[in-house]
């Protein structure tokens, strides 16, 4: 809401003896513009920058080893109203009239001396510089040319205050800090409601070192909202690197040392930043819940975050699997089997120490929502399993399962990792309850769920579940005639000097690598049974789950004749070191060609000793 400031302006009597005409009497009037859900007053001048894009606010040097920068005074808690100001009350025409904005907002170095911008009427656009390096204090002048001159200036509060700390750079360059202004159609597809505008932070040249950049953000100038409801301590970090979405870069556990620093007013990053991107503060909501108010004028947010929060009956908000004022600890029952046990999903995100998908159990997880304005709210519920490691974005999900009110269950397995997979919903009057139930037919011992829930007001709210199970190797007392290789050779050796035929199936593979491409993705097993003669090679993924076998019966050597019509010394290859079979075979074949001389006329005239 624009807020004019009129100065009582008298006439201005010089000397009797000077004066030969009228006064020229100048009325001033200062315009401080707010703005109101977002209906900005379109400006000619950059900063400070109301509308996007903005330009470059400032940039500054990254030196190799440790650096430490700030944008805006980071360390300050000043949050004070914009003030504008004339020296004097009253002008004459060509008279130099000089202006005074205090915006601590607009303080973008600490260590240099900044510049604004206001529009005067008549004369166009003002700079105003600050007083000295870290005032926040802004002077410009302008020769007053009309009776009616207004002078108007835009401030922008909320804006992001940050200390970039980045250690080991490895290659010097400079960083870039631009604001962005976060509207309500931006806002609306949100699952975080921000409280101070974000930042983008271009790292130009920039090679990082192996620890990434170190964020830290003020809220001092936020718009928190009721504090009733939305308390310092559930403020998250969130990061937008450039060409992705938005990421949580903060614990959930606001007692961990240096996520939340109450006494500062700051923020600071929990997961390293390793490239250019945005960065702010906000509370969760889940996808939908920044809803289309965002950063507005200080009497609607507070109104917006009052009924987020308290989830009132009547009031509409997105749904809850726990958190906020209606905790609740059991927002996850899962039974696999027999067994059943409840977890807490108040936070965004949660790890079970359970073993969800293990082949052929069957497994329900129910989750319990909670809607004030109405029990059953809640329209639409998927289930998305994501491998382990990968984003938690729905495009990365091997199976899903999805619930909507009034239309079938939808099931997506490409991978055929789910079996009788189905959704059903239940209430009990307060709480709504959407059960998945599914029969794995792989076993993996990580795997991730994201939860989607939508209201009938298209609010959503995402969880994410992970089960953490470090694999049990079962024990196993290995038979004595069951050998286990990894590569091919030490099974090929033992085969053949078992006195076997080499296998057909040893033919084809020898390494992990040429089925897997890296050994981290599976491994490829070769099997030699003395009891029952037979081979196998067998494929195994990262999880152990077999990909594929393939076995075959062992053929036993034929030994070659060493005498009688059907010897050959040349084919029987013998063994060198057998003195005693050598001899034998050259004495046979010594006769054999005796033979041959005599029946053909010659006589014997030679005698071969082995030596």
């Amino acid at each position: 809401m624009d807020s004019d400031i009129f100065t009582e302006l008298k006439p201005y009597f010089g000397p009797k003896n000077i004066m030969t005409k009228s006064v020229i009497v100048t009325t001033i009037i200062l315009s401080l513009s707010a703005f109101v859900s977002f209906n900005f007053i379109s400006l000619a001048y950059a900063n400070p920058c109301t509308a996007n894009p903005c330009p470059v606010a400032i940039s500054q040097p990254v030196n190799v080893g440790d650096n430490t920068i700030f944008f805006r005074d980071f360390n300050t808690p000043d949050n004070s109203t914009v003030t504008a100001s004339l020296d004097k009350s009253s002008y004459l025409l060509s008279q130099t009239a000089i202006l005074t904005i205090n915006d601590f907002n607009e303080n973008l170095d600490t260590s240099a001396t900044d510049t604004i911008t206001a529009q005067v009427s008549s004369v166009g656009n003002v700079n105003l510089n600050e007083t000295g390096t870290n005032t926040g204090i802004f002077t410009g002048h302008f020769v007053v040319s009309s009776q009616s001159i207004s002078v108007s200036y835009t401030p922008q509060p909320n804006t992001g205050r940050l200390k970039l700390t980045l250690d080991g750079v490895t290659t010097g360059g400079t960083v870039e800090f631009t604001d962005f202004i976060v509207d309500s159609s931006y806002a609306q597809n949100l699952c975080f409601i921000p409280v101070v505008h974000p930042v983008h932070v271009n790292l130009a040249g920039v090679t990082l070192g192996p620890g990434g950049m170190g964020v830290s953000m003020s809220y001092a100038d936020g718009l928190l909202g009721d504090q009733n409801f939305f308390t310092p301590d559930l403020l998250q970090m969130y990061f937008q690197p450039d060409g992705a979405g938005w990421q949580l870069i903060t614990d959930t556990d606001g007692n961990q040392p240096g996520f939340n620093d109450f006494v500062s007013e700051t923020v600071t990053n929990a997961n390293p930043i390793t490239q250019s991107g945005l960065v702010t503060l906000g509370f969760l909501t889940g996808c939908g819940g920044g809803g289309s108010s965002g950063l507005v004028s200080a009497g609607l947010v507070l109104n917006f975050l009052a009924s987020a929060g308290r989830a009132e009956a009547n009031v509409v908000a997105p749904p809850s699997f726990g958190g906020g004022s209606n905790h609740y600890s059991d927002g996850l029952t899962l039974t696999q089997g027999g067994t059943k046990t409840t977890f807490d999903t108040s936070l965004y995100n949660q790890e079970i120490p359970k073993q969800v998908m293990a082949s052929g159990q069957n497994i329900n997880m129910t989750f319990k929502t909670f809607e004030g304005y109405d029990p059953t709210g809640v329209v639409h519920m998927g289930l998305y399993v994501i491998p382990s490691g990968q984003d938690m974005t729905t495009d990365n999900s091997i199976g899903s399962i999805v619930w909507e009110k009034g239309v079938p269950v939808e099931i997506s397995d490409p991978n055929h990792i789910l079996s009788k997979a189905n959704a059903s919903v239940s209430s009990d009057g307060k709480f709504q309850y959407t059960s998945f139930t599914f029969v794995p037919t792989k076993s993996y011992y990580k795997m991730s769920f994201l939860v989607r829930a939508w209201n009938d007001q298209l609010y959503s709210t995402d969880i994410r579940v992970y089960d953490k199970v470090d694999p049990q190797v079962p024990t196993y007392d290995k038979p004595s005639w069951l050998h286990i290789y990894g590569n091919l050779h030490d099974a090929d050796f033992a085969v053949e000097g078992a006195g076997f035929l080499k296998p057909a199936i040893f033919s084809h593979i020898s390494t992990s690598e040429q089925v897997w491409g890296q050994t981290d993705r599976g491994t490829v097993l070769w099997f030699f049974d003395e009891k029952d003669e037979a081979v196998a090679v067998e494929a195994f993924d990262s999880n152990r789950n077999v990909v594929w076998v393939q076995s075959e019966l062992l053929d036993k050597k034929i030994p070659s004749p060493t005498q009688g019509p059907d010897a050959s010394y040349a084919g029987n290859h013998l063994n060198r070191w057998d003195k005693i079979a050598l001899e034998k075979a050259q004495k046979e074949q010594e006769e054999r060609v005796d033979t041959t001389l005599q029946m053909l006329g010659y006589q014997v005239y030679w005698e071969h000793n082995i030596n």
